[in-house]
């Protein structure tokens, strides 16, 4: 699969895309969160001035949101903020995911060195990210690729949603 795999910048035309891997990527991988929850956080994510928000943001030169596109669908995500660089040189993982059936196969493995390639060409030498403590296959990846728990704790997954505090671990990586 992986000869036959391609990244790209995502554009305008991949909002729903977008959101659609970073939905079942919280719905398979996000465990611990109520699955009509997850459902009704991205139904008002395209019903509200959030598909503006990735417009805008998508529209710019400097965004950093990578797709991994297989047989002309997209099929995971990588997404980095940049930050304000007068702090450190460590940036942020906003989003990281492979749709499930294509999990397994290389394609989490070929966008995250993608990913991090970016990362490194910015002049980052460590990122960062989170993801629920319940989330093994998840935390087993980041192993593999060198990570370590820096910090753990309660985290309000979905804004508004009291019940969407759950405990994660954030990953750090030196790259």
């Amino acid at each position: 699969m992986k000869r036959n795999l391609k990244i790209h910048k995502a554009t305008e035309n991949d909002i729903s895309d977008i959101l659609k891997i970073r939905e079942e990527g919280w719905l398979s991988g996000y465990v611990d969160l109520d699955k009509e929850a997850i459902k009704n956080y991205y139904k008002k994510q395209h019903e509200t001035k959030q598909i503006e928000n990735l417009k805008k943001y998508l529209s710019s030169p400097n965004h950093n949101c990578y797709l991994a596109e297989y047989e002309r669908k997209n099929i995971g995500l990588f997404w980095f903020e940049d930050n304000d660089r007068k702090s450190n040189d460590t940036c942020y993982i906003y989003g990281f995911y492979v749709l499930p059936h294509f999990q397994g196969q290389g394609v989490g493995s070929a966008l995250w060195n993608f990913g991090i390639g970016k990362m490194k060409e910015k002049g980052y030498s460590k990122c960062s990210l989170i993801t629920t403590s319940k989330n093994e296959k998840s935390k087993k990846f980041y192993y593999f690729h060198d990570g370590v728990i820096s910090k753990e704790y309660i985290e309000q997954m979905i804004d508004g949603d009291e019940q969407s505090k759950i405990l994660v671990d954030e990953f750090t990586f030196n790259i």
